[in-house]
């Protein structure tokens, strides 16, 4: 006999329990927190067991298949086409919504979809570039973000015709509105008539300052056109007067206004030297590149921008995400059947309580965040090296007597190592954690003999122990 801990035992529960249970407390636990909906509290009060008590015959109840958690069909797809997508092609995050929603049309779900997720990733001091399309303005009127300091929002591309209400400034300007940002804007055409009239344009001062802007933008929210004819690329007057069959043969889609083809790769025709705006090579350069778009017929583009590397977070539909993993060869793999766990002499197996011992955003940030966090921490005793991004520096340094100190351990494999010195503090890789003694010693002696050197900072992407 079992006596549970701050309970009764297993007898005990046994001869009170209903009969339609039989003699399977887990059964009843389980009936009474899932078909009854009673909270573990009460379940302890009635069973006359320890909330501990109960809890574990859960767990156990789901480990023996007793209880099986089913996730709603289509959600349930849904997030797996975007797990496939975001494995796939090396994406930050997918987030995938269904195709069909309601009296609300796909580029106003998506537009919604888009300002949830950009609610989620921006942040104070970011410059955002901002291209423009039906998807793009519908997630500039979703949006309402105000109140993160230092936010610029720049387009990325100069002015398009007026025919449409989804012009770059429109959208640009929009989206600075919802975010309380500073609205940068290109002062120029996106098209102008002759590659020389665009390196004049370029060399003006006012439009030289946009561009530097530009240039800075860490993130970039943008749309990706077809090439059908009532596309936004279309639309826009990007191909009017061009002769697209003769030099555009090849493009399946577009992104801020730069053709691509299937392979993702740049398709340079006569409209190339006359665009203002960003090229290719610097779209791939801004760190965070958001892509909002869906429909059967933006596939091909979608699939084009994704093999480019144009687009690391994307938002999109549930039938033009499946049709992009399709076409490029994946094969929807078979959900894992409801097997019961086998039991072993008569037992359960062992159930593993585990649990995270701290909340992160995202792992590939946690240096950055941690960087950002210490600075405004201390913000009257610390400050970054100027030109870098992860080396902080005292602002009173150096100070007459003061010596460098190496604290570490205890860490497991989190940014632990810090060097403390009248000039300037190290923050190692998150891998430097936990040395043996002799490589700390060893990092000590180096750490002092960078400290004697004027202007001593060391980043993160350097080690001063290799071995």
């Amino acid at each position: 006999m079992v006596k549970r801990s701050g309970g009764k035992s297993d007898k005990a529960v046994l001869s009170e329990m209903p009969m339609r249970f039989g003699d399977d407390p887990l059964l009843w636990a389980a009936w009474l927190y899932y078909e009854d909906g009673m909270t573990q509290a009460d379940i302890a009060n009635l069973m006359g067991l320890s909330r501990a008590s109960v809890n574990t015959y859960l767990a156990d109840a789901r480990t023996r298949g007793l209880v099986n958690i089913e996730i709603e069909p289509d959600r349930f797809r849904s997030v797996m086409i975007a797990k496939a997508m975001k494995d796939r092609f090396n994406l930050q995050d997918c987030l995938v919504i269904p195709s069909e929603g309601g009296d609300r049309s796909l580029f106003e779900r998506l537009g919604a979809a888009g300002a949830q997720v950009l609610k989620r990733l921006v942040r104070a001091g970011d410059t955002i570039a901002v291209a423009w399309g039906r998807s793009v303005l519908s997630l500039a009127e979703e949006l309402h973000h105000p109140g993160l300091a230092d936010i610029r929002v720049v387009q990325a591309s100069g002015s398009t015709t007026a025919r449409i209400p989804w012009t770059p400034e429109a959208c640009a300007a929009r989206l600075a509105e919802a975010l309380g940002a500073r609205w940068v804007p290109l002062s120029a055409p996106a098209i102008v008539s002759s590659p020389e009239m665009r390196e004049r344009l370029l060399a003006e001062t006012v439009l030289s300052e946009q561009m530097v802007v530009l240039s800075e933008a860490n993130r970039i929210v943008m749309g990706i056109s077809s090439m059908r004819p009532e596309s936004t690329i279309h639309t826009s007057g990007f191909l009017d007067g061009v002769d697209q069959q003769a030099h555009y043969q090849d493009a399946v889609g577009s992104v801020s206004g730069r053709f691509i083809s299937a392979r993702g790769e740049p398709v340079i025709g006569p409209v190339n030297d006359r665009t203002i705006g960003l090229d290719l090579a610097a779209l791939r350069a801004i760190p965070q590149r958001i892509a909002v778009a869906g429909g059967i017929e933006k596939v091909s583009a979608i699939l084009a921008a994704l093999r480019g590397g144009y687009v690391n977070v994307l938002i999109t539909d549930a039938a033009s995400a499946r049709g992009v993993l399709t076409a490029d060869g994946w094969q929807e793999p078979k959900r894992r059947s409801q097997v019961p766990a086998p039991v072993v002499d008569g037992a359960a197996p062992r159930i593993h309580h585990g649990g995270d011992k701290k909340l992160i955003n995202e792992a590939r940030d946690i240096v950055d965040e941690s960087i950002d966090g210490l600075l405004l921490a201390h913000e009257p005793l610390l400050a970054k090296v100027p030109g870098t991004h992860r080396a902080v520096m005292a602002r009173n340094g150096p100070r007459s007597g003061k010596v460098g100190i190496v604290i570490g351990g205890g860490s497991g494999h989190d940014p632990g190592f810090w060097v403390m010195s009248a000039r300037a503090a190290l923050m190692l890789p998150s891998w430097a954690t936990s040395l043996p003694r002799r490589r700390l010693i060893r990092f000590w002696l180096r750490a002092v003999q960078f400290m004697a050197m004027p202007g001593f900072f060391i980043s993160t992407e350097t080690s001063p122990v290799t071995s």
